[in-house]
């Protein structure tokens, strides 16, 4: 069974890769699980989780990235979207979650903001 995402740090933060097309109903149980698990493994103050792969997204997927951000600040720790679709982040963007989850373009930009913002942990 091919494998819906891949975990690394990069620059001294986790990144959480999705490698799939769609997040949506049909897949976001197994994504869920990882991500939870990863997020319960590791003790990185800061996640990014890279979308660039992810091209379509329904409102099960919008659902999913907020209770991820809650799970994730209940522990301290917060959470990054880097989306370079344009459909995907027109759709978040409609769905106002820019406001409440950062987002980037590229993985680079996400690390730069991270480091320059970071306190001291």
């Amino acid at each position: 069974m091919k494998t819906s995402f891949h975990y690394y740090e990069f620059e001294g933060i986790g990144v959480f890769e999705l490698l799939i097309d769609k997040l949506n109903i049909f897949n976001s149980s197994d994504f869920v699980d990882n991500l939870k698990r990863i997020i319960d493994e590791k003790d990185n103050t800061h996640l990014i989780l890279d979308l660039r792969n992810v091209d379509s997204i329904d409102s099960i997927g919008i659902g999913l990235l907020i209770g991820i951000k809650n799970k994730i600040a209940v522990k301290g720790r917060d959470i990054y979207l880097v989306c370079a679709s344009d459909n995907v982040l027109r759709i978040l963007q409609i769905a106002k979650l820019d406001s409440y989850i950062t987002m980037f373009r590229t993985l680079q930009e996400a690390a730069r903001w991270i480091q320059k913002n970071r306190v001291d942990e």
